[in-house]
């Protein structure tokens, strides 16, 4: 049962917080022992890598595709699209679309996300930035 109830809450973080943009709602999902960003903690930490993405990509919307729980623990893997239309680390809009995907496994405690451990496609992420390109050759070419 308590699998389920974890469950619930990796996904409602997904559809209320993040798809709705509702970060004050971070509360009710991310515990205040969460381990964030850059020592953060809480809801704060987690919230500090995100927010740029919301920033720079207002459409954005997270996809779940697979999720399952095993006692305190929640895989989830996503696909997020979104348009990009404001600057991201300092890289000047493309107007594209973006599609970037992840999993994280989420660690609970009495329905709270303690902790998160996360893979994302970085490269492909930069590629459809065009930060680097998507032919990995070219950056060889270029260094001789």
């Amino acid at each position: 049962m308590a699998t389920v109830t974890n469950e619930t809450a990796v996904r409602n973080l997904f559809e209320q917080a993040m798809n709705k943009k509702d970060t004050a709602s971070l509360n009710t999902f991310i515990s205040q022992e969460y381990p964030g960003f850059q020592g953060l903690k809480g809801p704060q930490g987690f919230e500090k890598p995100i927010l740029p993405l919301i920033q720079a990509f207002p459409d954005i919307q997270w996809h779940i595709e697979d999720i399952f729980g095993v006692d305190d623990k929640v895989v989830v893997r996503w696909k997020w699209k979104g348009t990009h239309l404001h600057p991201f680390n300092g890289r000047n809009p493309t107007n594209k679309i973006v599609i970037n995907e992840g999993i994280a496994i989420f660690e609970l405690k009495s329905g709270m996300i303690t902790n998160a451990h996360l893979l994302t496609d970085r490269l492909g992420f930069l590629q459809e930035l065009d930060v680097v390109p998507l032919d990995l050759t070219q950056l060889y070419m270029k260094a001789n």
